[in-house]
């Protein structure tokens, strides 16, 4: 157990920097103040090999978000923080070796579909926390006497490892690393010389005693019977033997008080059982991996919607298959979800068409999600899944105005479409929001035959919006691009988006129902600048002279003449 416990990769690996946990463990049993020495090293800590970049994804995904909303830890009603930094790592950066991914969604699964594994589990990280938590803070305020402090430290380290030892009995994952771990921890003289320290420290003598009580239960008598000291400990020493101790030191001019002798003693302990700790972090920080895995399950359930851990195919073995598919972030905010389902081509290039709020940028984050999700090895939001194998993932959602931007929109959107064929391989999954929607339709729909056409070359999977219907519909009808797939919102009776999806391409993006939505109609503006008439009219309100058009001592200009 002193290289590492890993629940994330078949081969176990350290990923965290032993020889600063070692140094910030000396000094924290000491005193207590860290300085967040164990936040920083789960922080800095490293991952498995990835070809995902998160650079071209994570941002206009809103991981960070994703992991403060969607990935909740929540045991017994209590709310625990998780490191998201180090969630964040593992998110954005999948496992290059599909068998990495499959040893997560085991590890996973057993944890969701046994229950005694969860609780073992929760109780587990709930100690580790403890554990933690004491070491990183002296608490001066309760702990005048830093020896019990340290008693509480070897007290939590004790009880971790023994609760490793015991758990998971007939776990067939990862899981069973911990158990392992935690059995070869619990064997060695260093532990059990821990144990045999907190035994004495909870048994240091038996006293027997007589009480006699009164009316209001008020002792009246109390008599002491016996008195036997726990002789049997290795820590014991008799009244001799104490007293030949103390006599040798005062005779060599040395003075040691029983507080010091205490504190050397429960130093040399933990010097023993301290190459084990380390581990402990890494172990924490994998725990809350699968603990918010368990939550985003939760999240989903609670509201009626079952994530999965999705099949893992390889491009051109079968189609893109996802059955209730849902967004976890409208979940989160408590909007009503419409789930939806696709089966398309592993290297099909989607084009969404529809109104404005109808759900198209929604179903662009949910794929993006699932792809990432799926190749961490974690549940995805549907209620069955079959994903493709990607090296990789290019997300462009957001469309920024920034206070330094030089180009115009044209300009912006060309520079998106470079970065995009930079940083692409063969097979990678691509996703676009309102592709060439920064100039007119004529120059944008040369630009957009470009774009996918320069982009089946390479086979990726592609899911894109656009506004250009009537181009849309015309490279459906063609079929000059076969590799395009178009869907279309679905609309009901009356015209509204029922944030759903079928075949084909939107004949209209009802524009005027949005307008008329949103209160912007003759009538509602023509309202409006009446209202802004008579404001103008109060008190006050009055418009200042106009400015002068040129300076009070220019010269009159003289009317032009026909010549």
């Amino acid at each position: 157990m002193a290289d590492a416990i890993d629940l994330l990769y078949p081969t176990p690996a350290r990923r965290v920097s032993h020889p600063v946990l070692e140094r910030a463990l000396v000094f924290a049993f000491s005193s207590g103040d860290t300085a967040r020495a164990f936040e920083r090293v789960l922080e800095n800590s490293g991952c498995g090999a990835s070809s995902f970049a998160p650079e071209c994804f994570c941002h206009d995904l809103f991981v960070d978000d994703f992991i403060e909303r969607c990935l909740p830890i929540r045991i017994n009603g209590t709310a625990y923080a998780s490191c998201k930094p180090y969630l964040k790592r593992i998110l954005s950066q999948p496992p290059s070796d599909v068998s990495d991914t499959r040893f997560r969604q085991q590890v996973l699964a057993e944890l969701d579909g046994n229950p005694a594994f969860r609780g073992q589990f929760e109780q587990l990280y709930v100690q580790l926390q403890a554990m933690r938590n004491l070491l990183a803070t002296g608490d001066y305020s309760t702990r005048i006497d830093q020896n019990l402090r340290r008693l509480d430290i070897l007290s939590h380290l004790a009880r971790v490892f023994r609760s490793m030892a015991a758990g998971f009995e007939a776990a067939t994952s990862g899981l069973q690393r911990i158990r392992s771990a935690g059995a070869a921890a619990v064997e060695t003289d260093a532990f059990r010389r821990l144990e045999e320290l907190l035994e004495y420290e909870r048994h240091l003598a038996t006293v027997d005693v007589r009480l006699q009580l009164g009316m209001g239960g008020s002792v009246r008598n109390f008599q002491v019977l016996g008195f036997r000291q726990n002789t049997e400990s290795q820590f014991y020493e008799g009244w001799w033997s104490r007293f030949w101790s103390r006599l040798t030191m005062l005779l060599s001019g040395t003075r040691v008080t029983q507080h010091e002798v205490l504190t050397r003693l429960m130093d040399q302990t933990f010097e023993g059982i301290k190459a084990h700790v380390p581990a402990l972090f890494q172990l924490l920080g994998d725990m809350e991996v699968y603990l918010g895995a368990l939550g985003f399950a939760d999240m989903g359930r609670s509201a009626g919607f079952a994530p999965c851990l999705p099949d893992l195919i390889s491009r051109g073995s079968g189609n893109l298959q996802l059955n209730g598919l849902y967004n976890p972030f409208l979940l989160a905010e408590g909007i009503d979800v419409r789930p939806c389902d696709l089966d398309v081509e592993s290297d099909a290039i989607v084009v969404l068409t529809g109104p404005n709020s109808g759900g198209k940028t929604r179903l662009l984050q949910s794929v993006a999600l699932t792809q990432m999700l799926a190749q961490a090895g974690l549940m995805v939001p549907a209620a069955a899944a079959r994903v493709v194998w990607t090296g990789g993932m290019f997300v462009s959602l957001l469309d920024e105005v920034k206070a330094d931007q030089r180009e115009g929109r044209l300009g912006t959107e060309l520079l998106r479409i470079r970065r995009l064929f930079e940083q692409i391989n063969c097979g990678d999954l691509v996703v676009l929001d309102e592709l060439c929607s920064g100039t007119n339709p004529s120059e944008g729909e040369e630009i957009f035959r470009l774009v996918v056409g320069l982009l089946g070359e390479l086979k990726p999977q592609v899911w894109l919006t656009t506004h250009f219907l009537q181009f849309a519909e015309r490279l459906r009808q063609s079929n000059d691009l076969p590799q395009l797939h178009f869907l279309q919102v679905r609309l009901d009776e009356h015209e509204h988006p029922t944030f759903e999806f079928e075949p084909g391409v939107a004949k209209t993006s009802l524009a005027r129902q949005t307008a008329a939505r949103l209160g912007v109609t003759w009538e509602e503006l023509g309202m409006l600048v009446e209202q802004a008439k008579a404001r103008s009219q109060r008190p006050g309100r009055t418009l200042p002279p106009p400015m002068p058009l040129s300076e009070p001592h220019a010269p009159k200009s003289e009317p032009l003449s026909a010549g």
